[in-house]
């Protein structure tokens, strides 16, 4: 599916902007699916074992599951910056289409969206 077709529910931005709050001032790591009655909606988010750090945060990518149904990853960043660095444009390449970053103050409009390739995308919020 093209990223320009892929929407993000409101609700999932919004429980996202919560769990990064929670671990303020580290950063917060997941992954980013779809369900499939609706495989180009970003509606959920699956947790998996992970690293988080007030610079950095990994998942462990040998529990990572294999699911069709993941799109991408999100991760925050605890400063208003929603710009990728070299290190997340190297994550994006790995896994999936779609990748957020959420951006202090973690509200609906302090995140960014990106292909795998790192392109900045706008998605809108349904």
């Amino acid at each position: 599916m093209k990223l320009s077709s892929w929407t993000i529910s409101r609700s999932l931005i919004r429980n996202l902007m919560q769990a990064a709050k929670h671990v303020y001032p580290d950063e917060f790591i997941a992954l980013l699916s779809v369900t499939p009655e609706h495989p180009h909606v970003l509606s959920q988010f699956v947790v998996v074992p992970a690293e988080f750090g007030r610079t950095h945060s990994q998942l462990r990518e040998d529990l990572i599951p294999t699911d069709p149904l993941i799109a991408g990853t999100v991760h925050s960043h605890p400063s208003p910056s929603a710009r990728a660095s070299e290190q997340d444009l190297i994550a994006f390449s790995r896994l999936g289409e779609i990748h957020l970053i959420l951006a202090y103050p973690y509200n609906e409009t302090s995140f960014r969206a990106y292909s795998a390739s790192g392109k900045s995308r706008t998605i809108p919020l349904v």
